[in-house]
């Protein structure tokens, strides 16, 4: 393989469809996902010298690494050549499994240590090899230390029952009424997961129902829903989108709407909880005004720009410490109203705070587990409708994020 400028090479059109956090390849072929990064990520520096497929941890002043890491020593040598690596250099660590034989969550070791050493988290990369039906995880690294701080690798423990995942290619668009709501997402896609995980005769809770898609999606299978909402506005909507869509099937005794605040309605539910299916909100994204150059109208949002303005809104807190306290309670208390084997499917990406890319995958696991349940798996929602434009510089690459995760969890 020989060292070429690859980056700078990309015309706008090829720099967009590599720059996304979903790739697809027929079979686990570990060249062909070495090649993919390679040719998005090298560019020649200062050594013009790559770390590829070997089995030879070599620390030097390379420009680009590529490391599929099966274990905990191997994630440890890794980051040692990366940080030894030229200044402005990327690096990809490929990981078999998100947790360990021991239960030890590795995405979460990762991500904290490359922020705690001074090198630059650059996001998460899903690997779907379609033939072998396996899934596995890129971590994107920048090397842009200016001097080395002393970091220590934490190890993460989480009850895990392993499970198969699975994706949801979505290609449906929202409604024009789901659409005034800020953050839609898809009834399609909540059908889709029902019928994978066969969820039929369940009582299910969304504690932040939205628009109601959650109620869209599942009640077709016999089962009741229960859905909590803040805005008043929003619940409005529900009965305004169930009459656009024309479900003349959904009649009223098959949900119920509570008005209020998830932290304190939850404790007041009487009845027991099989099912949760939500996506909560994205702290406080919204509020953020900046669109750079990404653009989709295939998915404008319509009307209101964030969820509310009021105080006991989630997506009003200032600091995301805050937000990962208040959801572990939300997930306490609906741990604590759910059934003995109830399932959780916690439907949300990652996304970036003041601007720095974070594994809010990995933090909502921990904040689950606190809260007493055992992570089962991540499946993914694929967003083939989304029409995407270029964000980022291919000096500083910056992802655009095509899939939600599908994080499912267990109270055993």
């Amino acid at each position: 393989m020989g060292l070429v400028n690859n980056v700078n090479n990309l015309d706008g059109k090829a720099w967009l469809h590599n720059a996304i956090n979903f790739y697809e390849f027929e079979t686990f072929d570990l060249e062909a996902i070495e090649k993919k990064f390679y040719d998005l990520c090298f560019k020649k520096r200062t050594s013009g010298k790559a770390f590829l497929l070997n089995d030879k941890y070599i620390v030097d002043d390379y420009d680009f690494t590529f490391h599929y890491n099966k274990n905990f020593d191997d994630i440890c040598k890794s980051m040692e050549i990366i940080e030894n690596s030229s200044y402005n250099s990327y690096h990809i660590i490929l990981l078999d499994d998100e947790v360990d034989k021991d239960g030890y969550l590795l995405s979460k070791t990762i991500t904290k240590y490359i922020i705690d050493s001074g090198l630059e988290y650059r996001g998460k990369i899903i690997i779907n090899c379609l033939d072998d039906k396996c899934i596995k995880k890129a971590f994107m690294i920048l090397n842009r230390i200016e001097e080395h701080k002393d970091a220590t690798f934490e190890k993460f423990k989480v009850k895990y029952n392993k499970k198969e995942s699975f994706v949801i290619s979505s290609k449906s668009k929202i409604d024009k009424i789901g659409l005034k709501h800020p953050a839609p997402y898809s009834y399609n896609d909540i059908e889709s997961l029902v019928n994978i995980e066969n969820i039929e005769n369940k009582i299910i809770l969304d504690p932040f129902l939205g628009v109601g898609s959650t109620i869209l999606g599942t009640y077709k299978y016999n089962n009741y829903n229960i859905g909590i909402e803040l805005n008043k506005d929003y619940i409005k909507l529900i009965d305004e989108r169930i009459n656009f869509l024309n479900f003349t099937d959904l009649s009223e005794d098959k949900y119920e709407i509570i008005k209020g605040d998830s932290s304190k309605e939850i404790k007041k539910l009487k009845s027991n909880i099989d099912i949760v299916i939500t996506s909560p909100p994205y702290f406080n994204i919204l509020k953020n005004k900046s669109k750079g150059v990404r653009h989709d109208n295939s998915q404008a949002r319509q009307g209101v720009e964030y969820y509310s303005e009021l105080k006991s809104d989630i997506g009003n807190l200032d600091l995301y410490d805050d937000y990962l306290k208040v959801m572990e309670k939300i997930f306490k208390d609906t741990y604590d109203k759910m059934v003995d084997g109830g399932k959780y499917y916690l439907i949300i990406s990652d996304f970036t705070i003041n601007k720095k890319e974070t594994d809010i995958h990995s933090d909502m696991i921990l904040a689950m587990n606190n809260a007493g349940f055992t992570y089962n798996d991540t499946s993914y929602i694929l967003q083939n409708q989304k029409v995407i434009y270029p964000f980022g510089y291919p000096y500083k690459i910056v992802l655009n994020h095509i899939f939600q995760y599908v994080i499912i969890f267990e109270k055993r």
